[in-house]
C-alpha cells in the first residue's frame, strides 16, 4: 500500500549556487525564498523586528490603561480651620507606566477653596498608588446672624488627565490606540459657620449702655451748680432781663425771671481757674437764640459780654 503525505519545506540559499531548487522538484510544497544572500540577514532582521512589535502589541493589548482617585475622608466638614483631604491615586494597569496630570480641585455648592499639593503623579506597575494632599480653605458664609449654627452642603471632585510616558510608542509604534482619558474622585462636603455668640450680644449691648450712661454721668459732672443771677441787656429794651440761676442747667426766660426778652437760652456753668488770684471760679456757658441767631457765649463772673446781635451778658454770682 502506498501512502504519500504533504511536507512543506523551505529553503534559503546562503551561497551563489546550492541545490536548494531540489526540494522544489521532490516535494510539492515548497516554498523558495529566492533572496540574494546579501539581503537574507536584513529580511531575518526585519521579521524579527515585526515579532517583536507583534508581541509587545499583544502585551500592552492586555492591560486596562486606566486610573482611579478615591478621597479620604469620604465626607468631609469645613469649619473655621483649613481641611486636608487624602487622594488616592491608583492605577489599574500591570505592565504600562501611567501619568495622572492636570490634577485640581473642583468645588460646587460650597463657600470653600481647594488646592491640590501637586498636579501630576506617576503611577509604575511596581508601584500603582500615590497620595495627594487636597487643601480646603474656608469662604466666608453671606449674611450674620445670631445665635447657632449654619450648614451648606456640596461637592468637592478631584480631577484629572490619565496618560502614559509610552503614549507615543504605543500610537505610533504599536499601532494601538491610546487616547488620555479624564479620572474623577469626589467626596461630600459640608460648610458649617457659627453665628455670632448670644453671650457676645448680651456683652456688647451691657457694655454699650454703661458706656452711654458714664458719658452721661461725666456730661453731668461736667456741669456745676450755678447760683447768683444772670442779666440779660438786649438792644433795644429799656431794662435788661434778670434770670434767677439754681440747679446744673438753667432756662430763660423762665418762672424765676424778672422783665421781659425777645430771646431764649440755656445756661450751664464749668469750673476753671480764675485769671486774677489764685482759686477757681464758675464760667457760664450761654447758648443763646434770638431772631432765628444762634450763638454761644462764655461769660465770667462780674464780666459783661456781648453776643455778636449785640446782646450783653453779665454773671453775678
Amino acid at each position: 500500500m502506498e501512502q504519500r503525505r504533504s511536507v512543506r519545506a523551505h529553503g534559503v540559499p546562503l551561497t551563489g549556487r546550492t541545490d536548494v531548487r531540489l526540494l522544489d522538484e521532490v516535494f510539492d510544497d515548497t516554498v523558495l525564498m529566492d533572496l540574494p544572500p546579501e539581503q537574507v540577514g536584513d529580511y531575518l532582521g526585519r521579521v524579527g523586528d515585526r515579532i517583536a512589535v507583534e508581541k509587545a502589541a499583544a502585551y500592552v493589548s492586555q492591560d486596562r490603561l486606566t486610573a482611579t482617585i478615591a478621597l479620604e475622608p469620604s465626607t468631609v466638614v469645613v469649619r473655621d480651620e483649613p481641611v486636608d483631604l487624602v487622594a488616592r491615586v491608583r492605577s489599574t494597569t500591570t505592565r504600562v507606566p501611567l501619568t495622572v496630570r492636570d490634577l485640581a480641585v473642583e468645588v460646587d455648592g460650597l463657600p470653600v477653596t481647594g488646592t491640590a499639593a501637586t498636579a501630576q503623579v506617576t503611577l509604575d506597575p511596581a508601584a500603582p498608588e500615590q497620595q495627594v494632599t487636597i487643601r480646603l480653605q474656608p469662604q466666608a458664609l453671606s449674611g450674620t446672624w445670631i445665635g447657632g449654627e449654619r450648614t451648606t452642603t456640596g461637592q468637592v471632585r478631584v480631577v484629572g488627565t490619565v496618560d502614559s510616558p509610552w503614549r507615543d510608542v504605543i500610537d505610533r509604534d504599536l499601532g494601538l490606540d491610546f487616547v488620555p482619558q479624564p479620572v474623577t474622585g469626589q467626596a461630600q462636603g459640608a460648610r458649617t459657620a457659627s453665628g455670632i455668640p448670644v453671650w457676645l450680644v448680651v456683652t456688647a449691648v451691657l457694655a454699650l449702655g454703661a458706656l452711654a450712661a458714664l458719658a452721661v454721668t461725666l456730661r453731668r459732672r461736667r456741669w456745676k451748680p450755678i447760683g447768683g443771677h444772670l442779666l440779660v441787656a438786649e438792644p433795644g429794651t429799656a431794662a435788661p432781663y434778670r434770670q434767677r440761676l439754681s440747679g446744673r442747667k438753667v432756662r430763660f426766660p423762665a418762672a424765676h425771671g424778672q422783665g421781659g426778652t425777645q430771646g431764649t437760652g440755656t445756661v450751664r456753668a464749668v469750673r476753671r481757674p480764675r485769671t486774677v488770684g489764685s482759686g477757681t471760679e464758675l464760667v457760664l456757658h450761654i447758648d443763646y437764640r434770638r431772631a432765628g441767631r444762634r450763638h454761644h457765649v462764655v461769660c465770667r463772673p462780674r464780666q459783661p459780654v456781648s453776643a455778636a446781635d449785640g446782646t450783653t451778658f453779665t454773671y453775678q454770682p
